[in-house]
């Protein structure tokens, strides 16, 4: 009976340590998206897969104003989509001279009078406001999985730039990654109370984390083209 205690004591953290491990070492691959794979990449276990699809013309007539649009808040929670929104404006403010978001896109649109839910709504306060583009910002997938010592947060998100004046999609990019959050205790008679999964959900700092670090890869497909104006 003593030996199976053993067993089962540091069975459990050199599984969870190998995990941690394969996911820190795994390298990031950008490919091209291909319509037939869609979801099927990024689903391999331990791979971090960033698809995108760039047009030329993004770097020949790359677009001096942006509107961004609304997060859905169907599948996250509006606190959530606002962190998503914000990180997004910070990487685009370093690629396009001038970014249209939150409120005061919102505000924007309520002056000339455009509902934001209509399909036409983005279009028309795009050209209310001059811009030349539309980043469209959406969520592939958003949920964390508990365990008793550690909780594991994943997330998708997809991003794709339209040119207003024909609907062109000049850029797309997608990526679904994941984060964990926590530690094996050195016993296992530590109460489960101490190192809950539960309190590990509330970890803003690694949401936070892993909302940039997803955005990060996204944009790193579009480089940065304020310099070529």
């Amino acid at each position: 009976m003593s030996g199976m205690r053993r067993i089962g004591r540091f069975r459990w953290p050199a599984l969870i340590g190998v995990l941690l491990i394969g996911a820190a070492c795994t390298e990031t691959k950008y490919v091209p998206i291909r319509a037939e794979e869609t979801g099927e990449r990024q689903s391999l276990p331990l791979e971090r897969i960033v698809e995108f699809d760039r047009r030329e013309e993004l770097l020949t007539e790359p677009p001096g104003c942006v509107v961004v649009s609304p997060l859905e808040t169907k599948t996250v929670s509006p606190a959530l989509a606002t962190l998503i929104e914000e990180s997004a404006i910070r990487h685009l403010s370093v690629r396009v001279r001038r970014v249209i978001a939150g409120a005061f896109r919102d505000q924007q649109a309520r002056y000339h009078g455009i509902v934001l839910a209509d399909p036409k709504g983005l279009p028309a306060l795009a050209r209310a406001l001059g811009c030349d583009g539309i980043v469209e910002v959406r969520t592939t997938e958003a949920g964390a999985t508990y365990a008793i010592f550690f909780a594991s947060y994943r997330m998708g998100l997809e991003l794709r730039l339209v040119r207003v004046r024909d609907g062109l999609e000049l850029w797309r990019s997608r990526h679904l990654s994941q984060r964990m959050s926590g530690g094996v205790p050195v016993s296992l008679g530590v109460p489960v109370a101490a190192v809950s999964a539960t309190s590990l959900a509330s970890d803003e700092e690694a949401v936070h984390s892993l909302v940039d670090e997803i955005l990060r890869r996204l944009f790193s497909t579009w480089p940065s083209t304020r310099r070529l104006g």
